[in-house]
C-alpha cells in the first residue's frame, strides 16, 4: 500500500514510515498529517495514550491525525479481548509481541 501511495503521489513530498509507531522517533512539529488505518487496536490503552501524545507533538500547528480503527466500548471489553488474544497466541505458540489478526 505504501508503494501504491508513492506511485499515486509522484509530485508530492510524502514521507512514508514503515515501522512501529512506538519505536519510530517522530520529532517535533514535523508533519502536516498522520494517518493510521486499523492498526492501533493491537495496543493497550496506555500505549495508545503515549502514542497520541507523541503524534500530537510531531504534528505541525495546523496538522491533523486521521484514525480509523476498532474501539472497545469499555475497559472491561478491551481487557477481555486482550485476554482472549493472549490465550489464542499461547495455544498457537505465537510470541506475545507478534501482531496478528
Amino acid at each position: 500500500m505504501l508503494q501504491a501511495l508513492r506511485e499515486k503521489s509522484p509530485n508530492q513530498t510524502v514521507r512514508l514510515i514503515h515501522d512501529s509507531y512506538l519505536d519510530e522517533p517522530l520529532g517535533k512539529a514535523e508533519f502536516d498529517a498522520a494517518v493510521s488505518v486499523e492498526s492501533l487496536h493491537h495496543y493497550s490503552k496506555e500505549e495508545k495514550l503515549s502514542l497520541y501524545r507523541k503524534l500530537c507533538a510531531a504534528l505541525k500547528k495546523e496538522g491533523f491525525f486521521v484514525l480509523t480503527d476498532y474501539f472497545a466500548q469499555s475497559d472491561k471489553q478491551e481487557l477481555t479481548a486482550f485476554a482472549s488474544l493472549r490465550a489464542l497466541k499461547r495455544a498457537q505458540n505465537i510470541p506475545e509481541n507478534d501482531l496478528v489478526h
